[in-house]
């Protein structure tokens, strides 16, 4: 008989192990990568769901949506706003806000709706003309840019009214309950801000007698 030749065990273990993958390689989902999330580094399953990569519990399906703190359709303080808003104005929750961005954009005058919360925001070179809280149940304007709001008229219960800017506020009264206003800079002159509400008036941090 002839002499046996040598098994090539080399070749055999690597001509096993190519066809244990092959069927694995022509199936395209054996070997991917997975889909990371590049927000925070989750991993997304097949089915969609975000898993935290610090195996915590939460699980996110990746359909849903933020809902944010929009208030509740029901919701009696936002439906207030939304009825007694005036146009042009946007309801934050139950507060109505006036918004006047840019110059001249608001110089015909602005004046809050009564009975529930307001804020005004003049933002840019004389912005508003007169800002009129009106019987506001709370007020809050700011005037941001030099000669920003021609007066302001805090008649709320409670107002709040903040300038910055050059003559911000040229004029600023307060009346209602309680009343706090702060001049940054040469915005306004504390002597020249008239302050009477029947609580507190507060101008520049400093308690400030009826004037």
């Amino acid at each position: 008989m002839g002499a046996r030749l040598p098994a090539r065990s080399g070749l055999t273990a690597v001509g096993t192990w190519a066809l244990a993958i092959g069927p694995c390689l022509a199936w395209a989902g054996c070997i991917s990568a997975p889909n990371l999330s590049a927000a925070n580094g989750s991993v997304a399953s097949p089915d969609g769901s975000v898993a935290s990569p610090e195996g915590g519990d939460d699980v996110t399906s990746a359909g849903d949506a933020a809902t944010g703190d929009e208030p509740a359709p029901d919701d009696p303080a936002h439906a207030a706003c939304v009825a007694a808003c005036p146009p042009g104005g946007t309801c934050e929750g139950g507060t109505c806000v006036l918004a006047c961005p840019g110059i001249a954009t608001c110089k015909q005058g602005v004046k809050c709706p009564p009975g529930i919360p307001c804020r005004v925001a003049c933002a840019g070179a004389r912005s508003c003309g007169v800002v009129d809280c009106g019987a506001a149940s709370s007020c809050h304007v700011d005037c941001d840019g030099d000669a920003a709001c021609d007066k302001v008229i805090g008649g709320a219960t409670s107002t709040e009214i903040v300038c910055t800017g050059k003559s911000a506020c040229k004029d600023a009264r307060c009346d209602g309950n309680t009343c706090t206003v702060q001049c940054n800079g040469d915005a306004c002159k504390a002597a020249e801000v008239h302050c009477c509400a029947t609580t507190s008036c507060t101008v520049n941090g400093v308690p400030t007698p009826c004037k």
